[in-house]
């Protein structure tokens, strides 16, 4: 292992007059959604407070991304933020705007959203906020930025949770696509391919969005047929039905048959790329810092690059704002095959993790 500082550049050289933070770009096969989008748009003006609820990975997120993409010249200000950052984000958004000077020491959620709302938001300009993957409605933090933010601005949420009806906020249910829509997606992405085999693929991937996609990026990537990629889902299927699984739904396990099949042709192309990936299912999903990766023997930041680039082709990971992002369920999927399939060989992903941030937090002390 090496020894690396890292230093979070997240917050410095930013132009103050963007009026937008951080807001997501829909991926670039986005499709349908068209009604939804509308539906969103109507509620938020009636209601002005929001929630996408649905499956893990059905394209909640996306959704919101497309939404805010169509519709952010409507408003002056748009802040997207994770809902497991509520506090952090906060904090970074008014330093963003050259208002740090403000913040107390440890600040409370409620000093946040006051802040938020009399320093960065204006009284006179329309603010949407984004609060992306709600996992705790009981959190003290998150009843307290929903109680304050009330009436002053519109809220768009999106959650695994269905239970809303209490919090006075209008629950919009996402579904999987219809099957129809499913077949006008690969269509749309994967050519010459027979409408029979498009629709026996729709089948096998029970009209999943994240598994259609993941599917779309395989096939592009290996660039091979229709009938190829149906024929090594099939054996790869088999053997996750063959695994004593009783927490993965028929979901999740379509879910791990699609992903098994890229993290073993990664395995294939590049051993570090596979021992990057699995780390990454053990860290922040949607804060990696690159440079953490250098820190390891043999790689440094040409490969990190290279990987980066391999990873993203088969859509497992994103880059956004000098971070690498990357969804909760593949995080989830990568620490079930590591910890039950041998992934990766001779190395412990989470220990390695836990012994690069170490060395890293070492490095910097020393240099205090």
């Amino acid at each position: 292992m090496k020894n690396l500082e890292i230093k979070d550049e997240s917050i410095q050289s930013r132009d103050h007059t963007v009026e937008h933070w951080n807001i997501y770009d829909p991926v670039s096969v986005f499709y349908g959604r068209k009604e939804l989008i509308k539906n969103i748009h109507s509620e938020l003006d009636s209601n002005q407070r929001v929630v996408l609820t649905g499956l893990g990975g059905v394209g909640k997120t996306q959704t919101v991304a497309k939404f805010t993409q169509l519709y952010k010249d409507e408003y002056q200000k748009v802040f997207w933020i994770a809902a497991d950052n509520l506090n952090k984000t906060m904090d970074e958004i008014i330093r963003y705007f050259g208002l740090g000077q403000y913040l107390p020491k440890d600040p409370s959620t409620e000093i946040l959203v006051k802040l938020l709302l009399s320093k960065v938001c204006k009284v006179e300009e329309k603010t949407l906020i984004v609060l992306d993957d709600v996992t705790n409605l009981s959190s003290k933090d998150f009843k307290s930025f929903l109680r304050h933010v009330k009436d002053k601005l519109s809220l768009l949420m999106t959650s695994q949770l269905t239970d809303w009806e209490d919090l006075a906020v209008t629950n919009i249910k996402v579904p999987c696509f219809e099957e129809y829509e499913s077949v006008g997606f690969l269509e749309g992405q994967i050519h010459h391919a027979s409408a029979e085999d498009i629709s026996t693929l729709v089948g096998h991937l029970q009209c999943y969005p994240l598994a259609l996609h993941q599917a779309i990026c395989y096939i592009r990537k290996l660039k091979i047929a229709v009938p190829s990629y149906i024929e090594q889902f099939e054996a790869c299927r088999k053997s996750v039905l063959s695994m004593k699984i009783k927490s993965f739904s028929d979901y999740d396990k379509t879910l791990l048959t699609v992903w098994d099949m890229a993290f073993h042709k990664i395995k294939e192309e590049s051993k570090n790329a596979i021992l990057v990936l699995t780390m990454m299912g053990y860290m922040d999903n949607k804060r990696i810092n690159k440079k953490t990766f250098t820190y390891l023997d043999n790689i440094d930041e040409i490969d990190v690059e290279e990987i980066v680039q391999l990873l993203g082709q088969y859509s497992l990971v994103n880059e956004r704002n000098g971070f690498l992002e990357i969804h909760a369920l593949v995080q989830k999927m990568l620490r079930y095959c590591v910890e039950e399939q041998n992934l990766v060989e001779d190395e412990c992903p989470k220990k390695l993790v836990m012994d690069t941030i170490a060395g890293i937090f070492s490095f910097k002390k020393k240099d205090l």
